[in-house]
């Protein structure tokens, strides 16, 4: 299994987060004419786990979640409910910064967090 796949497995599977963003869960893009609050996710790096014998155990993938709404505090709701459902699974948020799109006029909060992938 990769990363996005994981990942979406798990925010999809966390009913307190599809309550606040049904299916608008989106890799790599959100589509046009998008209704909000939504997740978009993207992989930023990927760092292959070698053993000493040389040969790949695994990966460790960091990936790229933005939560996106009309106002700060719905996209706050939004991250909040992400990093729970990545807590459920012994996951967590690595790091978490507020972003504002002028042109759209929407709030965000982006976030990374590393997945291990075996």
């Amino acid at each position: 299994m990769n990363a996005e796949t994981r990942l979406y497995e798990i925010l999809t599977a966390h009913s307190p987060l599809t309550a606040l963003v049904a299916t608008r869960i989106y890799p790599d893009a959100m589509p046009a004419n998008t209704t909000y609050p939504a997740i978009v996710f993207s992989r930023s790096s990927t760092e292959p786990i070698v053993m000493l014998s040389g040969s790949a155990d695994g990966e460790l993938a960091t990936l790229t979640i933005e939560a996106w709404s009309p106002t700060r505090s719905a996209s706050a709701d939004v991250a909040d409910a992400v990093q729970a459902a990545l807590q459920v699974e012994l996951e967590s948020i690595d790091t978490a910064v507020s972003l504002y799109d002028p042109e759209l006029d929407l709030h965000g909060i982006s976030m990374t967090c590393t997945l291990l992938i075996e």
